[in-house]
C-alpha cells in the first residue's frame, strides 16, 4: 500500500490546457496543474509538468514528494518508474530527514523492487519520524507477515490498530497472522470484529468459515461461507471451502453442488 497524503490543491484549475499554456505559466501555476492532473489520473500531463519543473531547477521536499508519488503511481505505459520514484524519495529525505510519508512511500518502492530488508528499514525510519503514522506500522506488518515473521507482524498490526481501530482490512490481516500461528479461536474473534465494521467483507466471511471448519464447527462454517457467497456470488474459493464443510458434515449432495459452483 502506498500512502497518498492530501497533496491536492483546493483550487481545481483545468489541467487539459497544460501543454498549451505552460510557457506562460509561473512555476507555481505549473505545479498546481501537475497536482490537478495527478488527481485526475492524467499521468502524461502530470509527469510532463513535473519534468518541466525539474528542468527549471525546482528543488523542495514538497515538489520532490509529489513527483515521486506520480512516478510511483503511474502505470509504466504512462511513464511510471519505481526506481525513479525511489531516487526522488531519497531527495525528499535528504532535504527533510523527518518526512515520515516519504520514508513510508520509499519503503513501498523497495517492496515493489523486491528489496525487503531495505523496505523494513525505510518503514522503521517512517515510524521514527512519526510514531503516530498508523500506515507505517501496518505496511511494516504486511512485510513481516509475507516473510513469515508472524510475531513481528502481529505487533505492528496491533500498533496500527491502536491508532486507527476501525480499519477492517487491518483487523483481517491481524486475524490471518494469528491463524498462521495456529491460534484459531483468537483469529475467529478478529474476523467477527472485522465483520462488525464491514458486514460485506467477503474475505472475512470466507476465512471465518475456513477457521470454523478447522474447529469442527461445520454448520457454522457453511453459514459463514454462504454469507461470503451472498456478498459475492462468483466467489470460487468460498464455494470450494463450503463444499469441504458440507463433505465433512456428510452432506455429500450439497458438497457436490458447491464444488461444481467452484469450477
Amino acid at each position: 500500500m502506498v500512502f497518498i497524503p492530501l497533496m491536492l490543491s483546493q483550487r481545481q484549475r483545468p489541467y487539459n490546457a497544460l501543454m498549451a499554456s505552460s510557457d506562460q505559466s509561473t512555476p507555481w501555476e505549473t505545479y498546481q496543474k501537475a497536482i490537478n492532473a495527478h488527481a485526475a489520473g492524467d499521468w502524461h500531463s502530470a509527469l510532463w509538468a513535473y519534468h518541466s519543473l525539474d528542468a527549471n531547477g525546482i528543488n523542495s521536499s514538497a515538489f520532490e514528494f509529489a513527483f515521486a508519488l506520480a512516478l510511483q503511481q503511474a502505470p509504466v505505459s504512462d511513464g511510471g518508474d519505481i526506481s525513479a520514484a525511489l531516487a526522488r524519495y531519497d531527495r525528499v529525505v535528504a532535504i527533510e530527514p523527518s518526512h515520515a510519508h516519504a520514508w513510508l512511500n520509499r519503503g513501498a518502492c523497495f517492496v515493489s523492487l523486491g528489496q525487503s530488508t531495505a523496505a523494513l528499514e525505510s518503514y522503521s525510519r517512517a515510524i521514527e519520524a512519526d510514531n503516530q503514522l498508523a500506515l507505517a506500522y501496518f505496511n511494516r506488518g504486511v512485510l513481516h507477515h509475507g516473510l513469515g515473521q508472524f510475531d513481528q507482524a502481529i505487533k505492528d498490526y496491533e500498533c496500527a490498530l491502536n491508532l486507527e481501530p476501525q480499519q477492517s482490512t487491518w483487523i483481517f490481516n491481524l486475524a490471518e497472522a494469528w491463524r498462521a500461528k495456529g491460534l484459531l479461536t483468537r483469529a475467529l474473534a478478529l474476523y467477527d470484529q472485522a465483520l462488525a465494521i464491514d458486514p460485506r467483507y467477503e474475505g472475512a466471511w470466507c476465512n471465518r468459515g475456513v477457521v470454523l471448519r478447522s474447529l469442527g464447527r461445520f454448520e457454522e462454517s457453511v453459514e459463514s461461507l454462504s454469507q461470503a457467497i451472498a456478498v459475492n456470488p462468483g466467489y470460487a474459493e468460498a464455494y470450494s471451502n463450503r463444499g469441504l464443510a458440507f463433505r465433512d458434515s456428510q452432506a455429500l449432495d450439497q458438497a457436490i453442488h458447491s464444488f461444481s459452483k467452484a469450477m
